[in-house]
Formats: C-alpha cells, sequence, structure tokens
C-alpha cells in the first residue's frame, strides 16, 4: 500500500489505525519511509529482511 497525500489530512492517523488493526488480528507490521531519489523497492527489501530476522523462528 502507497499512502500519499498533503500534511495535515490524516494520513498518519489513519495508518496507525490500520497497524492497530492489523497487530489485533496478529499481522506483522513494518514502518517504511521513502524520500526522492531512494529506491522504495530496495529500502523495502532492507526493513523486511531486517524485521524478519528480529520476529520469533525468523
Amino acid at each position: 500500500m502507497v499512502l500519499s497525500g498533503l500534511r495535515g489530512v490524516g494520513k498518519t492517523v489513519l495508518l496507525r489505525r490500520l497497524k492497530a488493526l492489523a497487530d489485533h488480528h496478529g499481522w506483522i507490521t513494518i514502518k517504511l519511509e521513502a524520500r526522492r531519489g531512494e529506491s522504495a523497492q530496495q529500502e523495502a527489501r532492507k526493513v523486511i529482511a531486517a524485521e524478519r530476522k528480529a520476529q520469533p523462528g525468523g
């Protein structure tokens, strides 16, 4: 999911609510922020790999 928009429209509030729902249902969530000039795909792979190692049985 990619969420973008102007400042102050509620993106962070929505993401926090979605995270709470995902956590409640046992889903693994990660936080990833992408900026111009960064490869979002490459950054996502690094974050996911680190999160998997941190999980029990990872």
